[in-house]
């Protein structure tokens, strides 16, 4: 193993300076002499995202940075392999994101070794999808990435090197000690309160009731991944048994998508009855989101395993503005927390729609206990379950 394994980016030389680290002088020629870095804090810790996406920072950048700013930690996180045993001399653990590739399986065995050598550091694998194709929607387009046989063996084999699994909910956790035997954690996907509490105010709920009376919005957030983008024949994506209903009824309500819409609408997209945003950076994502001024979302899904295990982040972050969601009555929307506007069918759902947007009462007080189940979930509420992960005692 040398340093030509990378995550996209070239390995820092072996000398750089950082906590806890012995710096010799020779690499930095001219600079000031020094024999070590300052001194590590009681509670360090490495970590290596995936990605700077969604799953980056919802499981591991924003829990880090209110770790670090708080002064309760110090958590290095990477996207690069760095190999020198030094980096990791007194850290508590080091958690790897996603990790699937065989040049990746060379790092956590190296992970492994050096942990195993020195301070017997925590080595956790994070994990916030189903990465198996047999348990992959045929329609969900990152499937392709995942179904090389030597991927699979190769997660399989990382997860075992780790003493283990964090993931967000209790079904992934099942699933994933299933697969491995090697036993999860269950860390929720918490709100950032402040990326999404900055919006939220009764009055405006109320307001947003009342001016939309006649046409009501209904508004569905989330990933292309849900829709069959290639428009593969004879597959049936998580939205396309609710298009006739939308069809039916876009002169009645306002249908708004952000982030993709299915195909067979794109007639009512063309026209301006369906109102359509494009996916948005997770910097303005909260934004973009409260701007919709939805009255409603709704989050419809499939049967399989990929959904059950996602987390329910639609219907937490629809409650942080206090709008009501409408959801499959199925994991991840029916367990923990429960939602409880919950469907089976497009009627059903259609139905939930209709008798909570004629009832102005009953709809605020729906608003009302969505916003106290967001409330609950706010990530500066819980870090001490991330600290208990990165600092075991």
């Amino acid at each position: 193993m040398n340093n030509s394994f990378v995550l996209g980016a070239p390995a820092l030389p072996f000398g750089a300076p950082v906590l806890g680290v012995p710096t010799p002088n020779s690499n930095f020629p001219g600079a000031t002499p020094q024999s070590a870095s300052p001194a590590a804090p009681a509670n360090t810790a490495m970590s290596f995202a995936a990605d700077h996406g969604g799953c980056g920072f919802w499981r591991m950048h924003w829990p880090e940075a209110l770790i670090n700013s708080s002064g309760k930690g110090v958590i290095t996180n990477a996207t690069m392999m760095l190999l020198d045993p030094r980096y990791y001399a007194q850290v508590k653990s080091v958690k790897i994101q996603r990790q699937v590739t065989p040049p990746q399986l060379e790092f956590a065995k190296f992970l492994r070794d050096t942990s195993n050598k020195g301070n017997k550091f925590k080595m956790y694998y994070e994990i916030d999808d189903v990465i198996f194709p047999e348990d992959i929607p045929l329609y969900n387009k990152s499937r392709a990435a995942f179904v090389d046989p030597i991927i699979g063996k190769t997660a399989i084999e990382i997860i075992r090197l780790c003493d283990a699994i964090t993931c967000p909910t209790k079904y992934m956790a099942d699933y994933y000690t299933a697969k491995t035997g090697v036993p999860a954690i269950v860390l929720p996907n918490y709100l950032p309160k402040f990326w999404m509490d900055r919006f939220y105010s009764k009055q405006k709920v109320t307001e947003n009731f009342d001016r939309n009376k006649k046409r009501p919005r209904i508004g569905y957030v989330g990933s292309p991944t849900h829709l069959n983008v290639d428009r593969v024949p004879g597959l049936q994506d998580d939205l396309d048994p609710f298009l006739p209903i939308i069809r039916k009824t876009c002169k009645e309500f306002k249908w708004i998508f952000m982030g993709g819409f299915p195909y067979a609408l794109q007639d009512l997209v063309q026209s301006g009855d369906i109102e359509y945003i494009g996916w948005t950076s997770l910097y303005n994502y909260s934004y973009t989101f409260d701007s919709l001024n939805l009255n409603l979302a709704f989050a419809p899904l499939q049967n399989n395993k990929f959904n059950y295990a996602k987390a329910p982040i639609k219907y937490l972050e629809a409650g942080a503005l206090g709008i009501p969601c409408l959801c499959q009555d199925a994991p991840p929307y029916n367990t923990d927390p429960v939602a409880p506007l919950r469907f089976n069918t497009p009627d059903e759902m259609m139905d939930l729609a209709k008798k909570l947007l004629r009832d102005r009462r009953m709809y605020l007080n729906e608003s009302d206990d969505a916003r106290k189940v967001a409330t609950k979930y706010w990530l500066e509420d819980h870090i001490e379950e991330h600290m208990k992960v990165y600092f075991p005692s």
